[in-house]
């Protein structure tokens, strides 16, 4: 499904609590915004080569963190010692390792890196590394192969709303680690398979 279809629908909370699903559910993110992050001056200059109207047409997956920073749906799935994080926005599914607290040795990059998360106070923890993305964002802000990620996840009392923290490290691209803070919520979707159009 479009974006233009999600943020067309006029969406209602589900009785999240009484369902008593707690993280495993799908969400919903509400409009963010990552106009005032502490970018570096190379960064912001390295925008102007990058081709918008390429990007803008290309039906194709996208990696870590921008995969997690859209307006289209989420849903994580508890496999044991496994979260299964799957992201509508091209189809992307990713495994959270919890039972692990760093990638095995020799493990490669990849687009969306490796996961590995822990509960601590309530709220799930995510750190990923070995990232080879290029991109943080779609307007071509680059990452470089250092980049590491922080997620925290943390549901509300009455289960309808998961705020979301990530973190972004990457001297190259920022002054400061780059923190983007959400709000997702329980409207009661479902994953539809990413309609992409070129």
């Amino acid at each position: 499904m479009t974006a233009d279809k999600w943020i067309a629908a006029k969406p209602q909370l589900v009785a999240a609590a009484a369902e008593n699903r707690g993280l495993f559910r799908v969400w919903r993110p509400n409009e963010g915004s990552l106009a005032n992050l502490p970018y570096t001056d190379a960064a912001v200059a390295a925008r102007k080569s990058f081709d918008l109207l390429s990007a803008a047409s290309r039906c194709g997956p996208e990696g870590m963190p921008r995969i997690m920073i859209t307006l289209f749906p989420y849903e994580f799935v508890d496999r044991g010692n496994e979260i299964l994080v799957r992201a509508q926005l091209y189809d992307t599914e990713r495994i959270i390792h919890m039972d692990r607290t760093a990638p095995p040795p020799g493990e490669p990059h990849s687009v969306l890196g490796y996961s590995v998360g822990e509960w601590r106070d309530g709220s799930l923890v995510i750190k990923t590394s070995l990232v080879n993305w290029p991109y943080f964002d779609q307007i071509g802000t680059p990452l470089s192969n250092d980049v590491q990620i922080e997620e925290r996840y943390k549901v509300s009392e009455d289960q309808t709303r998961l705020d979301v923290e990530i973190t972004t490290t990457d001297a190259s691209t920022f002054k400061l680690p780059a923190i983007v803070k959400n709000s997702w919520f329980a409207y009661g979707d479902t994953i539809q398979r990413y309609d992409c159009r070129q």
